[in-house]
């Protein structure tokens, strides 16, 4: 028997997956899927296409197919919370899988601010540099945070993630939800609707050079609390 929208919430729900804008609606998606052939996996592989497809379709001249590119994209985080549901409910998560979801989100915004620098710079080349920057933001934000994205199968060989400092990390984490980073696909939209993409441009500019500036130095300062695959840390 199928089971109540309750009951898939107690599974693929914990302690480390509260509610928000998009569980909201990917739970009842889930829930609609469970009843259909549908694999988590294939579900990774649409909706990272998908994104793509939405980050090519930025760089259009037409209107609606920004908007419809920006509508994909918002998609993406859904879906990707509905694949991570459907494994939990099946018993088939993988973290090779995971990785892929990093991947995909990767390439995703680099077709999207390629694209966004493309279409504005046709017209108005100082956007060059803007995307550049852009660019640049966003590369150094992921690669200073490489080490997250492991495959790691044994959770007892997982670096620690957390230092001595709690409360500086969770004033992080404040001034991240304070720039909306867990929204930027609606962002992205609401930017699209708007017809002002270009503030999408220069947010990745801003938001994102703010990041890495402030992991390189979080990190420098505070630390690991014990040397990890040949990294030294200085905490003590």
């Amino acid at each position: 028997m199928a089971p109540t929208l309750d009951e898939l919430k107690k599974v693929c729900f914990s302690g480390n997956h509260p509610m928000n804008v998009y569980r909201n609606v990917s739970i009842r998606i889930t829930w609609l899927l469970i009843h259909l052939p549908v694999s988590a996996n294939f579900m990774t592989l649409f909706w990272i296409v998908l994104g793509i497809t939405g980050a090519f379709l930025l760089g259009s001249s037409l209107y609606m197919y920004r908007v419809l590119g920006a509508f994909f994209i918002f998609l993406m985080p859904i879906l990707d919370f509905v694949d991570g549901e459907l494994a939990r409910w099946r018993g088939t998560y993988s973290p090779h899988w995971g990785y892929l979801d990093w991947v995909g989100y990767w390439i995703m915004h680099l077709v999207a601010l390629i694209s966004l620098t493309y279409h504005f710079a046709s017209t108005n080349p100082d956007y060059y540099l803007v995307g550049f920057l852009a660019l640049f933001a966003f590369s150094m934000y992921e690669f200073v945070r490489l080490h997250q994205f492991r495959i790691v199968t044994n959770k007892n060989k997982l670096p620690p993630t957390r230092t001595r400092y709690p409360l500086i990390y969770r004033l992080y984490l404040v001034i991240r939800a304070g720039l909306l980073f867990e929204y930027i696909p609606l962002l992205l939209l609401v930017f699209a609707l708007l017809d002002i993409l270009q503030v999408y441009l220069f947010y990745f500019v801003i938001v994102f050079n703010c990041f890495w500036i402030t992991k390189v130095a979080y990190e420098f300062f505070f630390g690991y609390k014990r040397t990890t695959g040949g990294v030294r840390s200085h905490a003590k």
